[in-house]
Formats: C-alpha cells, sequence, structure tokens
C-alpha cells in the first residue's frame, strides 16, 4: 500500500513539474521519425480530401488543404521535389514553409487549371515539412531529379530567429504593479513560432502629426539623424528617440488600376486546306500534311455527276451519279484515321442492262503528317477500298485495292498552299468479277486492267472565308505494254472551299474535273476518263476549339502615401507598435527606403528611414506578426515577431545582399497568327541583351530592372515592339504573335 503511495506521489510530482514548464519537452525517439523513410522516399502525413485535375492530357490527384491548417509532407533525403499548387479560384497566396528550425516564405499566383511549382531541396535524414498557406489550395508532390525550371519558385530555407531575441535590445522596466517573477526581457526567450499566421494590424485613425510649437502638420520627412553604431559581431542594439520627437515613416499602399481595356477577337485560322474526297486534309483528290486539331470528328458527304454523249461508243448517252459519306478523327496529334462507302448509279443507253449500280463500297484509311518547319511539311498515308461483289452487293476480298500516298507541303506564305503527292495504287480491282462485264459496267464499278503509278500536284491561295484551289492528277499504267500515257487517266481540278462560319468549322466546297485524256469515245479503250465531272462537298468539324479572344488590359501603378497612425506619442493600453530597423547583413550599416510588409490579403506597407533605416509600424494588440523587407539589391526576407503587451517591441532586420543590382523576369510565348510555334529572336538594345525563343516558343530571361523596348522579330514574319516596365522582382508575361510578311 505505501509503495502504491509513493508512485502516486510522484506521478503527481512529474505531472505538477511538466505543467510548470520545469521539465523540458520529451523527446521523440530517432526511430519514430524515421521510420520507413528511405532515401528518396515521400510521404504524405494526415488525411487530406482528394481532387481529381487535370494535368496535361492525364488526371492527377491533389490533396485539399484548407486555410490556416499545416500540410505535413515526410521525406528521406537528399532529395528533390516539386509542390505543384492550384487554387480553387484565382489569386495571389502567401506560403510559409517549416522544415525543422528552417523556414521560407513563397508568394505564388494561383489558378484553378495551372498549376504553379515550389522546387524543394532537402538534405540527407529525415526531413518533415509543413505548408501553410492564407487561402485555401490543392497541392500534389512530385520527386524530380532535376535542377529548378525557370517557372518554378526555388523554396530558399532560412533559420528561424527567435522573436524579439534577434534584436536582443534591453526591454524597458516592468510598470508597477506587473506580476513578480517575469524576466526583464518580457517575450524574448520563448522560442521562435516558424508556422504562425501573419497578423493584420488595426491602424489607428490617420491624423497629421501636430508640432507642439509650430501648430502645423508635420510633414512625412526623415527623422533626426544620430551617428551611426560601431560595426561589431554582435547584434545592433541602438536607443530609440524618445517618445514624441521621433518622426513617423509614410505608409506606401501600392495598387494596379486598370484604366483601359480592349478586346482583340481571335482571327480565323489562315490554312487553304481542307476536308478532301477521302475524309484527309488536303484539296480534292491531293493529300496534304496537315492534320486536323487533336480529338475532332470531321463528317462530310459529296456529290459527283456527269453527263456525256458518245463516252463508251458512238452515238450513246452515258450519265454517272456518285455519292460517298466520310468520317475521320484525328486521336492524336498528326494521326487522321477515316472511313466511310461510296455508292455509284451509272446508265447507258447503248449497252444491256442499260443501268449498272455498285453500293456501299467501303474504304478505310490512316495517315500521319509531321510539320518540319514553317514552310514545310511531309507525312504519309495508306487507304483500302474494299468493293463488292458479284450482283454489286457482296464484299470481295480478292478485289481490295490499297493506295500508298507521300504527300509534301510548301507554305511559302501561310495563306498559301503547294502541295506534292506521289505513291502507288495496287489495283486489283479486276478480280472482283468471275464473269466477263461490258465496257459500261467495268466503267461504273471501277475496273482497271493495271496498277498505276499516282501523280498529284495542287495549289491552294486562301482569301479570308474563301479559298480557290487547282490541281492536277495522273494515274500512270504499269506493266501495261498496250497503254501508254494517253492511255492513263490525266484531268485538271478546278475548285473553291467556302467557309460561312468564322472559325472554319463549316466547309462547302465546289469543283469542276476536266478530263485531259482518255475520255472515251472508242469501245475497245483500256481506261476510260470522263470529260467532265461537278463535284458538290459539305463538311462539319465537330471537334475544332476556336482561339480564345485576348483581351489587352492598360495597367497603372499606383503608389499612395499617407500616414497610418500617430507615431508621435506611445501607444496606451493595449495596443504596442513594432519598432524596428534593417542594417546590412554583412556590414552591419542602416539600409534605408526598406518597404516593410506587414499582413496577407489587405497588407500595411511602411518604408524604413533613409539614413537610419528605422521604421515604425501601428499599434497592434499583442501576437504574432509575419514582417516581409523588400529592397532593390537586396534578397526578400520575412521574420515573425512576437508582440508583446508592452507599449515598444524592438526588432532588427538584416538583409542580404544580390550583388548590388535588380533584376526581374521576362517570359511568353512566340507564335505565329495561325498558332504555329516559333523560335524568333528577342532582342533588347538598352541591356545589350539577344536571345532565341525554344522550339515550343516559349522563352525567359532574367533583365535588368527598369523601362526599355523588345523586339521580336522571325524571317519571313513582321517584327514586334514591345514596351515593356520591369521591377526588381517582378515576372512580365509577353506573348506575342507575329504576322507574315506580305
Amino acid at each position: 500500500m505505501k509503495g502504491r503511495l509513493a508512485l502516486l506521489s510522484l506521478l503527481l510530482l512529474f505531472l505538477s513539474l511538466s505543467l510548470a514548464g520545469a521539465l523540458p519537452e520529451w523527446p521523440v525517439p530517432a526511430r519514430a521519425a524515421q521510420r520507413v523513410l528511405k532515401p528518396g522516399k515521400i510521404v504524405v502525413r494526415g488525411r487530406w480530401p482528394k481532387r481529381s485535375r487535370r494535368a496535361g492530357k492525364k488526371t492527377k490527384t491533389f490533396y485539399q488543404v484548407s486555410v490556416g491548417r499545416n500540410f505535413r509532407l515526410a521525406a528521406g533525403g537528399p532529395v528533390r521535389l516539386v509542390l505543384l499548387v492550384r487554387g480553387l479560384r484565382r489569386g495571389q497566396a502567401t506560403f510559409t514553409l517549416v522544415k525543422g528550425t528552417s523556414q521560407a516564405s513563397v508568394t505564388v499566383d494561383l489558378h484553378p487549371a495551372v498549376s504553379r511549382g515550389m522546387y524543394i531541396a532537402l538534405e540527407a535524414g529525415t526531413n518533415l515539412v509543413l505548408v501553410k498557406a492564407d487561402r485555401d489550395f490543392l497541392v500534389r508532390p512530385v520527386k524530380v531529379r532535376r535542377r529548378p525550371l525557370p517557372s518554378e519558385q526555388e523554396v530558399k530555407w532560412q533559420p528561424a530567429t527567435p522573436p524579439a531575441a534577434a534584436a536582443r535590445q534591453p526591454a524597458p522596466p516592468s510598470p508597477p504593479g506587473q506580476g513578480v517573477g517575469k524576466k526583464a526581457t518580457g517575450e524574448a526567450d520563448k522560442p521562435a513560432l516558424p508556422a504562425l499566421p501573419p497578423l493584420v494590424p488595426t491602424p489607428a485613425p490617420e491624423k497629421p502629426v501636430v508640432s507642439p510649437v509650430a501648430k502645423k502638420p508635420v510633414a512625412a520627412t526623415t527623422p533626426q539623424t544620430s551617428p551611426a553604431p560601431p560595426t561589431t559581431g554582435k547584434p545592433i542594439a541602438s536607443p530609440l528617440p524618445p517618445a514624441g520627437q521621433e518622426k513617423p515613416a509614410a505608409r506606401v499602399q501600392v495598387e494596379r488600376r486598370v484604366v483601359g481595356e480592349k478586346r482583340i477577337s481571335a482571327k480565323p485560322p489562315l490554312d487553304p486546306s481542307g476536308v478532301s474526297m477521302f475524309g484527309q486534309r488536303g484539296l480534292w483528290r491531293v493529300w496534304s500534311s496537315r492534320s486536323y486539331q487533336t480529338r475532332s470528328v470531321v463528317v462530310s458527304s459529296s456529290v459527283e455527276f456527269f453527263k456525256s454523249s458518245g463516252f463508251i461508243t458512238s452515238g450513246d448517252s452515258n450519265q454517272r451519279l456518285q455519292g460517298r459519306l466520310v468520317a475521320a478523327g484525328v486521336p492524336l496529334p498528326g494521326l487522321e484515321i477515316n472511313a466511310g462507302f461510296s455508292i455509284i448509279s451509272n446508265q447507258n443507253t447503248s449497252f444491256d442492262p442499260s443501268e449498272s449500280q455498285s453500293i456501299g463500297d467501303p474504304f478505310l484509311g490512316v495517315r500521319y503528317g509531321y510539320q518540319l518547319t514553317n514552310w514545310f511539311a511531309l507525312g504519309a498515308g495508306l487507304q483500302s477500298v474494299f468493293p463488292t461483289g458479284r450482283k454489286f452487293s457482296q464484299l470481295s476480298t480478292e478485289g481490295i485495292s490499297t493506295r500508298i500516298l507521300f504527300a509534301f507541303d510548301f507554305m511559302p506564305l501561310p495563306e498559301s498552299l503547294i502541295s506534292l503527292n506521289i505513291g502507288y495504287h495496287f489495283d486489283n480491282s479486276k478480280r472482283i468479277f468471275d464473269y466477263p462485264l461490258n465496257p459500261a459496267q467495268q466503267f461504273a464499278a471501277g475496273i482497271y486492267p493495271h496498277d498505276q503509278l499516282l501523280l498529284g500536284l495542287g495549289v491552294a491561295w486562301q482569301f479570308g472565308p474563301v479559298a480557290p484551289f487547282l490541281e492536277y492528277g495522273s494515274a500512270l499504267a504499269l506493266g501495261a505494254s498496250d497503254m501508254g500515257f494517253s492511255d492513263s487517266p490525266n484531268w485538271l481540278t478546278l475548285g473553291v472551299r467556302v467557309w460561312p462560319l468564322r472559325f472554319h468549322d463549316f466547309q462547302i466546297l465546289a469543283a469542276a474535273d476536266i478530263g485531259l485524256s482518255a475520255t472515251g469515245g472508242s469501245e475497245s479503250a483500256p481506261t476510260r476518263t470522263p470529260p467532265y465531272n461537278i463535284i458538290l462537298s459539305v463538311s462539319y468539324d465537330f471537334g475544332s476549339t476556336p482561339p480564345p479572344d485576348v483581351v489587352e488590359r492598360e495597367v497603372v501603378r499606383v503608389e499612395k502615401k499617407e500616414m497610418p497612425c500617430r507615431m508621435g506619442s506611445r501607444p496606451t493600453g493595449a495596443g504596442s507598435r513594432v519598432v524596428g530597423r534593417v542594417v546590412d547583413a554583412d556590414t552591419g550599416k542602416p539600409i534605408g527606403s526598406v518597404r516593410v510588409v506587414m499582413g496577407g490579403k489587405e497588407p500595411a506597407i511602411f518604408l524604413s528611414d533613409p539614413e537610419q533605416g528605422r521604421f515604425f509600424t501601428c499599434p497592434m494588440s499583442p501576437g504574432p506578426v509575419r514582417l516581409r523587407v523588400y529592397r532593390d539589391g537586396y534578397r526578400e526576407d520575412s521574420q515573425v515577431v512576437l508582440v508583446s503587451d508592452r507599449p515598444e517591441t524592438p526588432v532588427t532586420i538584416r538583409m542580404v545582399r544580390t550583388g548590388g543590382v535588380a533584376h526581374g523576369t521576362v517570359k511568353g510565348t512566340v507564335r505565329s497568327v495561325t498558332g504555329l510555334t516559333l523560335p524568333a529572336l528577342i532582342s533588347v538594345p538598352a541591356r545589350n541583351v539577344s536571345f532565341r525563343a525554344q522550339r515550343n516558343g516559349s522563352f525567359s530571361h532574367r533583365l535588368e530592372t527598369g523601362s526599355f523596348d523588345v523586339l521580336i522579330s522571325m524571317p519571313g514574319y513582321v517584327t514586334q515592339r514591345r514596351k515593356v516596365k520591369l521591377e526588381a522582382g517582378d515576372v512580365v508575361i509577353l506573348n506575342v504573335e507575329l504576322y507574315p510578311k506580305k
């Protein structure tokens, strides 16, 4: 019984000491921290709602994190990873990342459909990373083995400085009535709070400071000059001017206003080609190497008709009506698959039976095209026809005919097209029937006695929604001693293509074939070409996506200076202000004109004194607050300060130089008006810099800040000049569309 009482007494004593803070924090076993975390392994801690989002052509899973919650990520180092973040809606978010005793702050423009990357490098061992933001976001960690991309923000870890301990300034004596036993430094000896949210201060009523002598408003000028403290290895702790003698720092509100907006309608595509006879993209009989948009589905219907006298034999009257129904799709970029069937009805008065029909001749084809340069493309295709056999109602496997074509496109201008086709036709139509046919039936069934060498040349030019074209085609018989060039079909096609709709979804084609050789007149002729042929065709593209309209906004940067609160008198009651000093980390000298940003969605911005680097904030309630400092030539820095319940909370911020010259980034994409990416030359004469965009048209380059002209040039296109104003740390998006020279 006595042993149990003694054990209970020890437990109560241990519990009381723990609550009083006399015992150290219970250590976490090393095995528990490093459990199953091998180098390169990434584990997401906790349960988070999962959301599927489209990333390119695939669907990826993101974790949804609410505002105020810490997203926990454990990783076995050394490892490099990228945090892909998205927002539930558009807007800017500030991310706070904590790793052990290090922390970092990153500002990201979130977008619901575009992922932004934060590049993180972790050292060897087990790393626990906490990620927090001031708004809801989606996150997906990805392990990489590369350096950060220009579009990614690299997370730079900095040691978490204990609040108010970095300055180590003596605190004023405790007022009467304060509790006994507290330390003189107040909150200075407490550990740092690396993941605390920013606190938006409530400024006092904005009133001008009135001098007791002049009774006039005091302008927002620099404080009184005092000798700079000596540079030593210890932190600087210079006394502040007495209350009522310091001059206030002006609060600067920076906003961007849209003073003008202009909507530019997207222009129709410049491409004179369209839906061809068998569904491929081309002119009519001549194929093109270009393709429809990916995942497009094109449906086309065409009718051909001719009527002639003395076509097969003298004194006869022959007429033919032919119809086709075609469907084509593009499952992958450049790859087309087409299928359809045709119906032919031919009538000749000199033969018995006088009417012949070929019903449902199906065909299937595939074609692939690739554009090598802006003016040249090539492709290859395969087309097979499955003709009907006996009684024109049964498929004939022996009569399958296949043609192989190679297409070469030349585009000297975006609105022009020159296509050359070379191919071979394996014609097995002579094996369809096992009984003799009269010449009219042979013509109706499309029977040729020999294989052919296919040649085609087409020229087209687009004038807005109208594109006339001209074609020449020839099918030279091979392996036939009894057939010459005059016995082989040769024709000339004149046509026009019209797009009634704005983005060329709907197409109407009208053309006429003119036979140049083997146009008939002899019953013993091996082949026959109609002397003329009238063609009408309509088609619709169900999968094309019109380009979005471009909105140009004229944005101006406006700075407002105003007095946030009365800095000349010390606050009383529960309010306290942060009184700080910004110095150079290497020399210890004060840095002036530093922007001190406090707050999140509606930040308060203060300027440090140009000579002594001092700044004063508005009175605020006790608690943690994050200060972010910006200055040209120095690295962006942030620090968490724990505002005490005393009238003033001192702090010293040290900034590291970046080389003395401020830089920004200019990035974007160069395309032609037809949507073709261009490796254009980008020149900045004021900075004596020239660089070339990549093959996909994208570019990104760091430049010194200032206002300058950017020239974008490309052979065959009109050079464009853009005015750019670049500030420190800014990223200017410059998307350019070049117009071809006339």
